[in-house]
């Protein structure tokens, strides 16, 4: 009988776990998509900073939306509401996602770096 930090250890890498799972990911600038990305860019996220009063950096550096399929259009098109925001144990991530997050905590940790007093 394997125990569970067995099969933990023997999980394999994240490609591993993405073939054998149901989940697709996709990068930041998948074409299909984009409308979606832009809603949730520069409708939903702004709207939950302003009901919540907090700014950008206040937002986690990882995390990640679920959505529903709303009722289509009158032209026949998908629409969608925001189901969730996971901020824990966003897992797995696109290739693309470790760079990107390293440059934003790297940006944050800067933002908030005591600044060094040279003498003349």
């Amino acid at each position: 009988m394997r125990s569970a930090n067995a099969d933990l250890e023997n999980a394999g890498s994240d490609r591993d776990w993405q073939r054998r799972s149901h989940v697709k990911l996709h990068g930041p600038d998948a074409a299909a998509f984009a409308p979606l990305r832009l809603k949730m860019e520069n409708e939903w996220t702004p709207q939950m900073m302003q009901t919540l009063d907090i700014d950008a950096a206040a937002l986690p550096i990882v995390w990640d939306a679920d959505f529903l399929y709303g009722p289509r259009t009158a032209a026949g098109n998908d629409t969608y509401v925001l189901c969730e925001i996971n901020v824990s144990s966003v897992f797995p991530i696109p290739d693309q996602a470790p760079a990107a997050i390293a440059h934003l905590a790297l940006a944050r940790l800067n933002e908030h770096r005591p600044r060094r007093v040279t003498s003349s």
